[in-house]
C-alpha cells in the first residue's frame, strides 16, 4: 500500500452517529462491531506522511505528523473507542473552562481543547513522546496549553518509568502493568500530584497505563465538586478499587460498558481498554 502524503480523515458524520447512538456504544453490541470494523478499515489500516483530521464543521483542521509509536503510528490514536471520547468532548466542549491531559502522548487531546478555546495542561514523562508533542503544539499553532514533562502520581518526587519499544503508548511508571511486552528501556522522571493544577472548572483525563488509582486517591475530595474524570481501568483491582473510591466521594460513575448508564455494582465497570472508558462526576446525569 504506497503512502498517502497528506491522509485526510472527516470525522464529522461518524462522530454525530456516535452522539446519536452512544446507548449502543459498548463493546458486545452489534453496533459497535461494525463501526469499529469501518474505523479500523478506513483509518487504522491506512499509510501516510501527515494527517490533517476534521472534528467538526466549526473547529479548524488538527494536524499531526507521521510519527513512529513502536509498531503503531498516529491513525491507531483514532480507534473507535478513543473515537466516542471525542464525541464527549464535542457535546462539552463549551462547559470546561479548563482541560488537563494526563499521559498527553503525542498531543492529539490538547490540541482538540486549544481549537476549543479552553485553557489546556498537558503531561507526558517520556522524552521521546514529549519532543513530538511540542512539535505538534507548533504545528497546530496552539495558544493555550502549557506542556509538562513530568508523570502525574500520587506525589511530587521522581520514579521509574518504563518504555515499551513496540508500542510507546503503552508505556508507565514501573510495577503498575503485569508482564510488559518486548524491549524495554527504563528511565528516572519526575513525578507531580496533579491538585494544584486543578482550578476552574476541569475535565481531566487520564491515561496513565495503571497509574490511575494513585492519582485519583491523591485528588482531594473538593477537586472532585467541579471536576469531571475520564479514564480506563485495566484490571478487576484497579476496578475495585475505583468504584469504593466513589463511594467515599459521593461521586458518580458512568459507564461505556453499560451504554454510559450509571454504575450501580462492581460488574458494571469495564475491566479492560476494549471495553471502553467510564467518566467519574458529581452529576447526577451525564451530560452527553
Amino acid at each position: 500500500m504506497a503512502n498517502i502524503q497528506n491522509f485526510k480523515i472527516d470525522l464529522v458524520d461518524i462522530l454525530n452517529k456516535v452522539y446519536i447512538n452512544k446507548k449502543k456504544n459498548y463493546s458486545n453490541s452489534k453496533f459497535f462491531k461494525n463501526q469499529k470494523k469501518q474505523v479500523e478499515k478506513k483509518i487504522i489500516k491506512q499509510k501516510f506522511n501527515s494527517i490533517s483530521i476534521k472534528f467538526s464543521k466549526t473547529l479548524s483542521l488538527i494536524k499531526l505528523r507521521y510519527f513512529k509509536m513502536g509498531k503503531l503510528n498516529p491513525s491507531y490514536l483514532l480507534g473507535y473507542n478513543e473515537l466516542i471520547i471525542f464525541s464527549f468532548y464535542l457535546f462539552n466542549e463549551k462547559k470546561y473552562q479548563n482541560f488537563i491531559d494526563v499521559g498527553a502522548n503525542i498531543g492529539l487531546h490538547s490540541i482538540f481543547f486549544d481549537k476549543c478555546k479552553v485553557n489546556v495542561k498537558s503531561f507526558e514523562p517520556d522524552e521521546y513522546h514529549f519532543k513530538e508533542l511540542k512539535r505538534n503544539l507548533l504545528l497546530n499553532k496552539t495558544k493555550n496549553v502549557i506542556p509538562y514533562k513530568f508523570a502525574v502520581s500520587n506525589k511530587n518526587g521522581n520514579k521509574t518509568f518504563v518504555r515499551v519499544c513496540d508500542n510507546t503508548t503503552g508505556s508507565h511508571i514501573i510495577g503498575k502493568k503485569k508482564n510488559p511486552y518486548g524491549k524495554l528501556e527504563k528511565f528516572k522522571v519526575k513525578t507531580v500530584n496533579l491538585n494544584r493544577f486543578l482550578d476552574g472548572t476541569c475535565l481531566v483525563k487520564i491515561d496513565a497505563e495503571g497509574s490511575e488509582v494513585d492519582i485519583l486517591k491523591s485528588i482531594k475530595k473538593e477537586n472532585f465538586l467541579n471536576n469531571d474524570y475520564i479514564l480506563e481501568i485495566n484490571d478487576n483491582k484497579n476496578a475495585l478499587k475505583i468504584f469504593n473510591l466513589s463511594k467515599k466521594n459521593k461521586t458518580n460513575i458512568f459507564s461505556q460498558k453499560t451504554g454510559w448508564k450509571k454504575v450501580e455494582s462492581i460488574n458494571d465497570l469495564p475491566i479492560h481498554h476494549s471495553e471502553g472508558s467510564i467518566i467519574i462526576t458529581y452529576q447526577k446525569v451525564l451530560e452527553w
